[in-house]
């Protein structure tokens, strides 16, 4: 499955390494990482279309469930695996939606 869909300026990435940390009482501190893939990029993104194309997103979602990977290209144009585990839609005006949605890299 590829999510083809482009989202609007504005897109957000955020990183947060999964690390183990280890404080002494003297002030040392040892840092490792708790995978050998362990800073994913996770994406806040808005998608605003016309109906037709919000439904488009809004189906390809609903069969992802949250729980099967698609390939996405990432607005700084890196390629990944994705889930979407959360992701609301609403009406701008007549005939015009948005899709906010996080877009999730996992490995498999």
């Amino acid at each position: 499955m590829e999510f083809i869909w482009k989202p609007d300026l504005g897109a957000e990435k955020s990183k947060k390494p999964s690390v183990s940390t280890v404080k002494f009482n003297d002030g040392y501190e040892a840092r490792i990482p708790n995978s050998i893939n362990p800073s994913l990029r996770v994406w806040n993104c808005t998608f605003t279309n016309n109906l037709q194309t919000t439904n488009e997103i809004d189906e390809f979602l609903n069969k992802a469930n949250g729980t099967t990977a698609f390939d996405w290209i990432d607005p700084q144009g890196k390629k990944g695996k994705f889930v979407c585990r959360e992701w609301k839609m609403n009406q701008i005006k007549f005939g015009v939606f948005q899709i906010t949605a996080v877009l999730e890299e996992v490995y498999e």
